[in-house]
């Protein structure tokens, strides 16, 4: 084994390469949803769960397959930072109130049920399972 000299990790081509696919991925989400970069770990597990869906260009199939034997559904593909009504918890008083509250789509948990999104009033990162996606108007708050 031979070190690589610091600094150079083009030298370590087959272990930095997904590395860097991952970090183009995440730098790419972060900057186009305008979110600073506490919210790495969000943007790296939605990197992950994407590359798991592109094909291998050796053997043409996606990581997920190659794993499970299933293909891969993309029901659950949301854009990382549109906007996410995550509704309220707690008792409604009105059927017409305002239940909601306008939060931020970071990513989903596990089990592809439960959405973890950043709630803009709080500015907290918060989990629900019921709420609604609005991709066409991807709209976020300026970082400070």
């Amino acid at each position: 084994m031979e070190p690589t000299a610091p600094g150079a990790p083009f030298q370590n081509r087959m272990a930095e390469h997904p590395n860097q696919t991952l970090a183009n991925y995440m730098q790419c989400m972060l900057h186009g949803a305008n979110l600073g970069t506490e919210f790495w770990p969000c943007t790296l597990t939605h990197s992950v769960q994407l590359c798991n869906m592109i094909p291998h260009s050796i053997t043409n199939q996606t990581p997920y397959y190659s794993l499970t034997g299933k293909h891969p559904t993309t029901e659950w593909l949301h854009v990382f930072g549109c906007r996410y009504y995550a509704r309220k918890l707690g008792d409604q008083l009105h059927k017409l109130n305002y239940n909601t509250s306008t939060s931020i789509f970071l990513r989903f948990a596990a089990t592809a049920k439960n959405v973890y999104y950043y709630d803009t009033d709080s500015k907290k990162i918060k989990t629900s399972m019921h709420g609604i996606f609005d991709e066409a108007n991807f709209t976020v708050p300026e970082r400070e």
